[in-house]
Order: C-alpha cells, then sequence, then structure tokens
C-alpha cells in the first residue's frame, strides 16, 4: 500500500476507500464512515489515522489493561509532532506527526536520526527522568515531573508526552477505542 511514505506520492482521494476495504472488508463501510477523507488533510492522513487507531491504539491499550491486573503497569503515548526525523531519509508526503519509536532520540544518543530540534531537551530530560526511575523503583513518579497514574480496567488514560504539556490523555476516547472493539474483525 502506497500512502506516501518516505518521499512517496499522496494516496490519492480515489484510493482511499479501495485502501480501507482492502484492510478491513468486513468493516470498510463503518470505518469509513467514521474516518471520512474529508476529515483529514489528505487520503494519506486519513489512512494514517485508521491504521494507527486499529493496528497500535487498540492493541496497545488492550495490552495495557491486561498486564494492569497483574502488575503496575504505566501507558505512554510519546505525542511529540516537532522531533527529529531519520537522516538521509525524505520525509512523508503529508505531516507524519508522532510516529512509532519517535521518543527513542529523547532517550538515546542514536545516529540515525537527526540532532533533537532547539526547545526540546526539556522533553528529553522528562523522559530520561521517568525512565531511569522506573527501571529503579519501579515507578516512573518523582523528581518534580508530573504525576504518572498507572493502567487500570476501568482509566481509559494514559501519559501523554510532549514538549508542551506532559500528563493524562484519555486514550481510548482519542483513538476512538470503543469503535474499533464493537466492529467484527
Amino acid at each position: 500500500m502506497e500512502m506516501g511514505l518516505y518521499g512517496g506520492k499522496p494516496l490519492p482521494d480515489s484510493a482511499y476507500a479501495e485502501q480501507v476495504r482492502a484492510m478491513f472488508p468486513s468493516d470498510a463501510a463503518a470505518i469509513l464512515a467514521r474516518y471520512p477523507r474529508k476529515a483529514y488533510g489528505s487520503a494519506s492522513e486519513a489512512l494514517a489515522t485508521v491504521w494507527t487507531d486499529a493496528l497500535w491504539a487498540r492493541p496497545a491499550l488492550d495490552s495495557s489493561r491486561a498486564l494492569a491486573k497483574h502488575v503496575p503497569t504505566y501507558a505512554y503515548e510519546f505525542a511529540e509532532t516537532g522531533g527529529p526525523w531519520f537522516r538521509q531519509t525524505p520525509t512523508t508526503s503529508y505531516p507524519m506527526g508522532a510516529f512509532h519509536t519517535a521518543e527513542l532520540p529523547y532517550l538515546f544518543a542514536m545516529g540515525h536520526f537527526e540532532d533533537l530540534p532547539a526547545g526540546q531537551q526539556p522533553l528529553a530530560d522528562t523522559l530520561i527522568g521517568y525512565w531511569t526511575r522506573f527501571a529503579h523503583t519501579g515507578d516512573p513518579n518523582g523528581g518534580g515531573a508530573p504525576k504518572w497514574q498507572p493502567c487500570s480496567a476501568g482509566r481509559q488514560t494514559v501519559q501523554s508526552l510532549t514538549a508542551t504539556q506532559t500528563g493524562p490523555v484519555d486514550f481510548a476516547q482519542d483513538h476512538r477505542y470503543p469503535f474499533w472493539t464493537s466492529l467484527n474483525g
């Protein structure tokens, strides 16, 4: 599926519904109604949102809830959209936003990412503090950082991490979790 990743051409509007039908044949009509192309800046953005919610957000919340039944579980969403991109890799044909692994250059020296943009070091310091405290004690809280609530079966919030605001967000609502759990497939 070509949706304009890594310098590719943008997904044409006419191909959006076709891509959704190919990936979710039994639920395509409901998905297209819930994620209409016109609600997004491009067909690529619309399809990326569908993929994010269906293939990442729902399983992540399911996993966090299952783990929380047995151990303290701290879920997060790295939501910073102003972070570094991959070195020597063309950008996408649409605004990528936060993506899988985007938090890694905030935590580690990673040669395959560009340097942190100006103003991003405080976010890196917050992440390093959370991760360090969690590795040491099993609890990321402390050090003056915003409180991070552990997951529970009834709590649908996760810690959102951005340069401008860190704190709980309604992850289930933001990623249409009830919709995805209502589908057949």
